[in-house]
């Protein structure tokens, strides 16, 4: 052992150093590494968690908003207005399902309740206003002399402004509805 020079013993310990230190080394470069990708993994996890919500959040608004969008598209069809049909038929129309608008917004606006913001809330209260404007005029025109159809007729033509309002304003509820249910993606959160 004596044999030994100094020179040999650091050479050797230098060897056993720089192989424990290599070791050290690449094991914190692994661990690094493994725990950037363990970060990558939950972000994805986390995305893919939160699209699922908003996929199922979606599908029930949907199927709340489908009935209410249903009723106006078969009272006022979308091309209804564009085309050569008389005015008063559909101001006639409308008023003679004033009723149904009214409780099927009433309906959906009860079953919205946990989706509502305030923009459509405002929406819908527009709507029920006017419907009630409109109630309001067919009560103090109402005849007992003429035929149903004939009081409509009058009432359509003296409440021409308030059904032409709700018109407006079954539109824009349209636009928000059809808004609330188009896919929103998780950058626009």
């Amino acid at each position: 052992m004596d044999n030994i020079s100094f020179l040999q013993v650091i050479n050797n310990n230098f060897a056993v150093i720089g192989t424990i230190s290599g070791s050290l080394l690449t094991g914190l470069i692994s661990y690094l590494v493994q725990k950037n990708n363990n970060k990558h993994k939950l972000r994805e996890n986390q995305q893919v968690f939160f699209n699922k919500i908003l996929e199922q959040d979606l599908q029930e608004k949907r199927k709340l908003i489908k009935p209410l969008l249903q009723t106006f598209e078969s009272i006022i069809p979308p091309d209804i207005l564009g085309s050569h049909v008389d005015i008063n038929d559909v101001f006639l129309k409308v008023l003679c399902d004033i009723i149904i608008i009214k409780n099927q917004v009433k309906e959906f606006s009860s079953n919205y309740t946990i989706y509502m913001n305030s923009e459509l809330n405002e929406a819908i209260w527009e709507v029920l206003n006017a419907v009630t404007a409109i109630r309001q005029i067919e009560e103090n025109e109402y005849n007992p002399r003429l035929s149903v159809y004939c009081n409509a007729e009058d009432t359509a033509l003296v409440a021409r402004s308030e059904i032409s309002t709700l018109l407006d304003y079954i539109n824009e509820l349209k636009t928000l509805l059809y808004k609330e249910i188009q896919l929103k993606s998780l950058d626009n959160i």
